[in-house]
């Protein structure tokens, strides 16, 4: 592809627009990152817009032919897709990363095995003890009561 491609990015924010050539941002994509004062773009800005622009110069034709115009610009775009479309590639965004295990417990890390694990701990679990059989006269909520309301 000719070097005269040019990379523009509009951006979130009003108005603000950044450029470079393809060949500057193909060595170094952070001149996308200042405006063409040389201020930088905000870093709460977001781009919203790319556009790959490539100029080529027209062949004139002899008398009323369109033949070498249009041989020009079917030329210039296999030129443009071999130099910049082949080479886009749809965005990844990267794997989300797990939390932070500083505030657990110590010993509560999952082991990393092929093996399946059993932890046991009888702190862990609740202790039941058998419940002393009721008295004559007594109602529990495992008994009906008698329904006379006496108390």
């Amino acid at each position: 592809m000719s070097g005269d491609a040019t990379v523009a990015v509009t951006w979130d924010h009003r108005g603000l627009r950044s450029f470079g050539t393809a060949a500057a941002v193909k060595e170094d994509a952070s001149v996308l990152m200042r405006e063409p004062d040389g201020s930088h773009v905000p870093t709460t800005a977001l781009p919203r817009l790319f556009e790959i622009e490539s100029t080529a110069a027209l062949v004139k034709g002899r008398g009323r032919s369109n033949a070498p115009v249009l041989e020009g610009v079917s030329n210039g775009l296999e030129e443009f897709y071999r130099g910049v479309v082949e080479h886009l590639r749809a965005y990844v965004p990267p794997a989300p990363k797990l939390a932070d295990r500083s505030g657990e417990a110590p010993g509560s890390e999952v082991p990393l095995s092929s093996e399946p694990t059993i932890v046991a701990s009888t702190a862990e679990m609740p202790v039941v003890q058998p419940s002393e059989p009721p008295g004559p006269g007594s109602t529990t909520a495992d008994q009906p009561s008698d329904g006379d309301g006496a108390r």
